[in-house]
């Protein structure tokens, strides 16, 4: 990204804003931590959701503001600013702040989740276009906030042409990976050593020069942490997912290494299996649609989007794979998609081949299952697990939880953070043919707004923080503090970088490698309950027998009623037509 120059200091010069009378907000700021109300400096009050990214982020935010704004007055008589915030994890969720927000003391939000057009329906949002369009050439960049969003992020956030909203953090859901275990106990396949570096070697007269046999792999050496590796599912050499599984056959030959090492291959909270045991199909689902088909989750099509689906199974039980076209009047056919078969399956191998870790099925929280995953490498007794189901925010939360730290006190400096290294686990391709084709993760929803119900006096300074906080240089800053990327398309410097953990480095790379899906449902669809019902179902793989007996989750049933993936599946769809004709 471009820039003009260094961002200029003097921008604090040019900033005075008019006295205004009265105050629309009933309520001052509330605790401010033990840091008192400065009446000579203008106070401004931040709501967030805090959750899994925490608040050191804004702690910086916070401080950069008020140093770079120190000699700004936005009042008459006033220099300065104070920023005060509140971290609230149900009441910084948008939607459930809806509600609240007219009598909420807050002036700007980052808060979870989305709720623009019911914001919009009551006129609970300052309209923000201006600091959104506007080049933000004083603060050293040659491109708008708009510039650096994405085609889907700006026809969400932008109506008839005016911005009320932006989104903020980014995540993903799907698998993360100890790349230390990897190398530790030899997983990852050698340079050479994969059927997907052979494109004919299916044949019987094809021979694998690594193995000199049919049908061999081979692996990288135990510790041989430099040891070259296949190409992985981008097909390409020195990326981030250098000898990781390209196919199925190569995950599932996969987790048999992983057996053979004594390994577990997965693990997940079980008391929050409902919706985390599906975060690994649901990503694999991502990345074989892309963002075109993995749309019409979400818009049901819009006038006719076509699709990949599972339209029956052949004499063998394979799976048939035609394409159809969907809109929101047959939006059950969505169910058939054959990325949530195959994702599906990925958990089938994991579940009825006995890779997954016994822990989760016993009911640990999140929190617990962080400290399993992190420390199984470590504990004597415990049998080391190779993969997580979790969200991208998962090691900002451990480490705000205190979990990386009671691991040092247990295990010394090499269970730190800093010497750990993990990164999101790239879905493998169904078959050799998709090798190469570009890769879909599941973006994060957030949003950043400023409630219309703002003393006018405050309206400048608010937009100005806004603002800011989107920066190249705010941005940066949020990912050296969350290890998460922002949403929105920034640079990093080399040095930046390398303050990164292992596993912020990885997902950098690979959210900036990849397409990014959003999940944002057009407000009419919203109203629409038969929509928004089958919805539900499809999106969280919930299922029912043909007798209309609800199945359970898709891991208790493969697990303890041996379920077939192709009944499970079917059972989908048939949820999903009783759903559209309810």
């Amino acid at each position: 990204m471009k820039k003009t120059g260094k961002r200029l200091m003097a921008l604090a010069l040019c900033l005075t804003v008019a006295a205004s009378v009265g105050s629309m907000m009933g309520c001052g700021p509330r605790d401010s931590g033990g840091e008192p109300i400065d009446s000579t400096r203008t106070q401004l009050n931040i709501g967030t959701y805090g959750g899994g990214i925490g608040v050191e982020w804004l702690k910086n935010l916070k401080q950069r503001f008020e140093a770079d704004f120190a000699d700004v007055s936005f009042e008459e008589g006033k220099t300065g600013v104070q920023i005060y915030y509140t971290e609230d994890k149900d009441k910084y969720n948008a939607p459930a702040l809806v509600n609240q927000i007219a009598y909420d003391s807050n002036e700007v939000y980052f808060a979870t989740d989305d709720a623009l057009d019911d914001f919009l329906a009551s006129n609970r949002l300052l309209e923000i276009t201006d600091i959104v369009t506007e080049k933000l050439t004083k603060y050293g960049e040659d491109e708008s906030i708009e510039d650096k969003l994405n085609e889907t992020q700006i026809e969400h956030h932008k109506r008839n042409g005016k911005y009320y909203s932006l989104p903020y953090n980014e995540s993903s859901m799907g698998v993360i990976y100890d790349l230390d275990l990897f190398v530790q106990k030899g997983l990852y396949f050698a340079k050479g050593g994969a059927p997907s570096e052979f494109c004919d070697f299916t044949q019987e007269n094809n021979e694998n020069p690594a193995t000199g046999s049919f049908g061999g792999y081979k692996y990288t050496a135990v510790n041989d942490a430099d040891a070259e590796k296949t190409a992985g599912p981008d097909g390409l050499y020195g990326t981030y997912d250098d000898g990781l599984p390209a196919t199925f056959d190569e995950f599932e030959q996969m987790l048999v290494r992983m057996k053979q090492q004594g390994v577990d291959a997965l693990i997940w909270t079980g008391q929050y299996a409902d919706t985390y045991s599906n975060f690994f199909p649901r990503a694999f689902w991502a990345s074989y649609h892309g963002i075109d088909e993995g749309r019409i989750l979400y818009d049901g099509g819009g006038t006719g989007t076509e699709t990949r689906i599972i339209s029956s199974f052949d004499s063998n039980g394979e799976p048939v794979i035609t394409t159809t076209t969907i809109t929101p009047d047959n939006y059950e056919e969505a169910a058939k998609q054959a990325g949530a078969y195959y994702g599906l399956k990925l958990m089938d191998m994991i579940i009825k081949g006995g890779y997954a870790s016994n822990y989760s099925f016993q009911g640990l929280s999140h929190i617990r299952t962080q400290d399993k995953f992190l420390v199984s490498r470590f504990r004597m007794g415990e049998r080391p697990i190779a993969m997580m189901i979790e969200g991208t925010w998962w090691e900002n939360e451990a480490d705000v939880s205190g979990t990386f730290d009671n691991n040092v006190e247990e295990f010394g400096e090499q269970a730190a953070k800093e010497n750990r290294n993990f990164g999101l686990f790239p879905m493998p391709k169904v078959s050799e043919d998709d090798i190469g084709k570009p890769t879909t993760i599941l973006g994060g929803i957030s949003s950043a707004f400023i409630n219309a119900n703002i003393d006018p006096a405050k309206i400048k300074l608010a937009k100005t923080f806004l603002q800011y906080a989107v920066t190249d240089e705010s941005l940066a800053n949020f990912t050296l503090e969350t290890g998460l990327p922002a949403s929105y398309r920034y640079d990093m410097t080399p040095e930046q970088e390398a303050q990164l953990s292992g596993f912020a480095k990885q997902y950098w790379a690979m959210f900036h490698e990849s397409d990014v899906l959003y999940g944002y449902m057009p407000s009419e669809l919203k109203l629409n309950s038969a929509f928004t019902a089958t919805k539900f179902k499809i999106d969280n793989f919930q299922s029912v027998k043909t007798d209309g007996v609800n199945y359970s989750l898709f891991v208790t049933e493969a697990k303890y009623n041996n379920t077939s993936l192709r009944d499970y599946f079917e059972g989908l769809y048939r949820w999903a037509s009783v759903q559209a004709d309810a």
